[in-house]
């Protein structure tokens, strides 16, 4: 029975390593939560430090080298922040208010106005991201200047569970939102 065990952990397919501390960058524990910090790709990670009004975004590739510029806090107020997968191009909500903005630039790429309270959201595509309200479900395409498009109303059983728009490393259909009970 024993060496069964041992052969089991090592054909474990997955290698658990610590890539960064967040608190050892200055990160309050209080921070490190859902809904407060995100990390959309292996690029970077993004924290709203709410107590303290900063944005905080941490540049993994930059960390790796031992880059003074990997942590960048900015006095940005917002309840959610996420960063596009390929880009410096970060989405920031508060209180119903969604803004991009190209970091590269330092210029605001677009602003909208959610009447509905958003409970989910996420970049789906380096161009689009997908936003769960209490109802519905909508994409947010960055270029032009269009507003968020409703894709489909959500089912009243949905209501009760958490819902996350797959993209990226998920196979959705081009233009399409696959939704994954948690």
């Amino acid at each position: 029975c024993g060496s069964q065990v041992q052969m089991a952990q090592q054909q474990i397919p997955i290698i658990f390593e610590e890539a960064l501390n967040l608190p050892a960058l200055g990160i309050s524990d209080a921070n490190i939560k859902f809904g407060t910090t995100s990390m959309e790709s292996d690029k970077y990670i993004c924290v709203c430090e709410n107590a303290a009004g900063n944005m905080v975004v941490i540049d993994l590739a930059e960390h790796a080298t031992g880059s003074a510029n990997a942590v960048q806090r900015r006095p940005i107020k917002a309840e959610a922040a996420i960063m596009n997968p390929v880009s410096k191009v970060i989405a920031l909500r508060a209180a119903g208010q969604l803004q991009i903005f190209n970091m590269e630039l330092r210029a605001k790429m677009k602003s909208h106005a959610m009447t509905d309270n958003i409970v989910f959201w996420r970049w789906i595509s380096p161009n689009t991201i997908a936003m769960v309200t209490d109802t519905s479900v909508f994409h947010w395409s960055i270029e032009g200047d269009s507003t968020p498009q409703k894709v489909f109303d959500r089912h009243a059983s949905l209501a009760a569970g958490n819902q996350i728009p797959a993209g990226g490393g998920h196979q959705a259909a081009a233009g399409h939102t696959v939704l994954i009970e948690r």
